[in-house]
């Protein structure tokens, strides 16, 4: 016997037959494709259920004429807009489409009624496409956790009235939650509301309707997401002629937004009313600066000034949006990346939120990343807009490489739990840790005697443009005789470790140093195969940039003086200098003392501060957090460290430049392990370097004055 699943997969079956003729290279014709044939599923869908429904129609008795006449009658209002926009007939011929009415007519209405249109289109949109178009899909448990959260049935039996908004709705799961959990409470407690309210009992008799008439709103720009969220409410109960939800296909954010006062109390013509809502849910969209059309951004900035600057998401506008649309005491509950508490670009937002709203909770995912196949670790805020009081924030954050299901937010064995007050988030970052990390944190920024950014310079590595044509190794350039003079040694960031001296097997094509191309024969020529590729690099094609040369080289002095690298991304601090010339990729940071400074501070003691344990530490607790395991050392945070002075400032240095002898030392003779006389050798090394390091960070620990368990608390955070 066949379950839902199985016909789920025929469906998909039956699509990915149509979809395998077109390219999903081309991205607006494939999506468009995808819609039409989901949009001939869902009417089918809601036409056959109908039918079984009111009339017990035979399965063989439904065919495609039955479906269109249905649908027709039933549907007129509700889809009178955005069906114009589909043609299934483009993609679907007349054998396609019996095949679906066929599979959907061996379903049953209950099978039926859990049907998700949004989990079908879900499946066809791989994970860049999702991300070019801004679409996240929340996972099932997680939406669960956020609707249990906003919806209890204390409150419902109070003001069954209760709306709940999602202002960009997307495939309607949110919406769907929201109606499964207040059906269960309508049938639960049904007396106990009826006892609160008798004059509703008629209304009630027919939940389903009662709900999608009173309860639920939802946004969406997108009209085929809006399509989906009705059709999978629709599908939820009997389907009735004519009967429409305030599913809108409208911008949230642009309509309505000055503050427009309504007379009617009839959600269907007030469906954004200031203050109406009690909560207001959902995962808005990410979409970054560069993402957004000027003109829109521009209008988004002017409504938005409060939360929204040139460089923000638009995810930002969000909190603004849900602040005018709730009531008062009503409730926020959003899924967001997590970058807004420490982007600069997010400072406004900080303030708006911690003036604005209470928040009452924040589950910081700190890394994991719970949407498939998208790079954002995001947390979830839940907040009233209710004056401020003393009650504190409960704080829950993803422990470090604990295993969490994907089906399953346990917040008890997974999340490390505290709380702090409000007034503790400071509108230049939100440092969401415990109290004791967060005094530490304190602690050390407070005696910072100046910034890395006033100390030192940093420069971002070197962008080729097309790293086959410029990065060579030793025997190329012999074969080929390349001019030598422009070959510079050239690491990438998985080559860059803590204090190791730098190792470098490759070499890159230094072409900007190329005044005469006629006194570098050898390197055009092996340049030369790739001209038409290079060619199309931006700055060539706008005339800044001669073909020949990097895309982004840099000045070469910046490479020759001595100086400290680090990658971009890493799970620990990974600084090291570097005494001779050498060459690195975009990928790797390079931080050099200026001038003023250097009778003050050497590169080697830089180099122990930003090794040591207090720094990683100090760094981590507002580092941006890509995964589980991996921080991005991006210059706009790392500058922004304060750096102390202290004594023996030779001894640190001295400690350094042995750390890095030993692993050089220990480089040399680790090929030759293997009798234990070497091995012996080799671990006393090792010894070494970690008494040393211990020295380091002992230093450190004491010249920033911290107590023996602020030193325990910082080890077990970078444990």
């Amino acid at each position: 016997m066949k379950t839902k699943s199985d016909y789920i997969n025929s469906l998909k079956k039956i699509a990915k037959d149509v979809l395998k003729e077109i390219n999903n290279d081309q991205l607006e014709i494939y999506i468009n494709a995808i819609k039409n044939i989901l949009f001939f599923i869902g009417k089918s869908a809601l036409s056959i259920k109908h039918l079984k429904e009111s009339i017990n129609i035979n399965q063989e008795d439904i065919d495609l004429e039955t479906i269109e006449r249905t649908y027709s009658s039933l549907f007129s209002t509700a889809f009178k807009d955005i069906e114009k926009l589909f043609n299934e007939e483009e993609f679907l011929d007349k054998e396609s489409k019996m095949l679906v009415i066929d599979i959907l007519a061996k379903m049953t209405p209950e099978e039926i009624s859990s049907f998700s249109l949004g989990k079908l289109y879900e499946a066809f949109i791989t994970s860049s496409q999702r991300k070019l178009l801004g679409q996240v899909y929340t996972p099932k448990y997680i939406v669960e956790y956020m609707v249990s959260q906003g919806i209890c049935y204390e409150e419902i039996i109070k003001n069954p009235y209760f709306r709940v908004v999602d202002p960009a709705c997307g495939a309607g799961y949110f919406l769907l939650e929201v109606y499964d959990k207040l059906k269960e409470v309508y049938e639960t407690y049904l007396t106990d509301i009826i006892n609160y309210h008798p004059e509703i009992e008629k209304e009630l008799s027919d939940i389903h309707s009662f709900i999608l008439k009173n309860n639920i709103v939802g946004f969406d720009i997108d009209p085929f997401a809006v399509y989906m969220t009705k059709v999978s409410l629709f599908l939820k109960g009997p389907i009735k002629t004519n009967l429409d939800i305030n599913i809108f296909n409208e911008d949230i954010l642009i309509k309505n937004n000055y503050n427009e006062e309504y007379s009617s109390t009839d959600v269907s013509t007030i469906d954004y009313h200031i203050g109406y809502y009690d909560l207001v849910i959902g995962n808005p969209p990410y979409i970054g600066h560069k993402s957004i059309n000027k003109d829109y951004r521009k209008k988004l900035q002017s409504i938005y000034y409060e939360v929204y600057s040139d460089k923000a998401d638009i995810s930002y506008c969000f909190f603004k949006r849900g602040y005018e649309l709730l009531k008062e005491n009503g409730r926020l509950i959003l899924i967001i990346s997590r970058y807004f508490i420490e982007a600069p670009s997010a400072e406004k937002l900080r303030n708006y939120i911690s003036s604005k709203y209470k928040i009452e909770s924040i589950i910081d995912f700190y890394g994991r990343n719970i949407f498939k196949g998208i790079g954002i670790s995001p947390l979830i805020i839940n907040a009233l807009k209710s004056k401020i009081d003393d009650r504190d924030i409960l704080v829950y954050r993803s422990k470090e490489n604990a295993y969490m299901k994907e089906t399953d937010l346990n917040l008890n064995s997974v999340f490390d739990r505290f709380y702090l007050h409000q007034q503790e988030l400071q509108n230049k970052l939100w440092v969401l840790a415990s109290r004791d990390e967060r005094e530490i944190f304190y602690k050390i920024d407070s005696q910072g005697e100046i910034t890395l950014d006033e100390v030192c310079s940093c420069n971002q590595g070197i962008i080729t443009g097309y790293d086959t044509a410029f990065i060579v190794d030793m025997d190329t350039i012999e074969i080929k005789c390349l001019e030598r003079d422009i070959c510079k040694p050239w690491v990438k960031n998985s080559e860059v470790r803590k204090y190791r001296d730098i190792q470098s097997s490759k070499y890159i094509l230094y072409t900007d140093l190329i005044d005469n191309l006629e006194q570098y024969v050898n390197t055009v020529n092996h340049i030369k195969p790739y001209k038409e590729r290079l060619e199309r690099r931006r700055e060539c094609q706008i005339g800044i940039r001669q073909w020949y040369k990097l895309q982004w080289g840099r000045d070469i002095n910046i490479f020759k003086q001595p100086k400290i690298l680090f990658p971009y991304k890493a799970a620990a601090n990974e600084f090291t200098i570097s005494y001779e010339e050498v060459c690195c990729s975009a990928d790797v940071y390079i931080i050099s003392v200026k001038d003023e400074f250097k009778n003050k501070i050497s590169l080697e003691y830089l180099l122990a501060f930003l090794n040591s344990s207090l720094c990683e530490f100090y760094f981590k607790s507002i580092a941006k957090k890509l995964n589980e395991d991996i921080y991005e050392y991006y210059p706009n945070k790392l500058m922004t460290l304060k750096i102390k002075i202290g004594p023996e400032k030779d001894l640190i240095m001295d400690r350094v430049k042995n750390i890095m002898n030993l692993y050089k030392e220990l480089g040399s003779i680790k090929s030759e392990k293997g009798n234990k006389k070497t091995d012996e050798f080799v671990k006393d090394l090792e010894n070494q370097i970690e008494r040393e390091i211990e020295g380091i960070d002992n230093y450190f620990f004491n010249l920033y004055k911290l107590e023996k368990s602020e030193i325990d608390i910082i080890k077990k955070r970078l444990k």
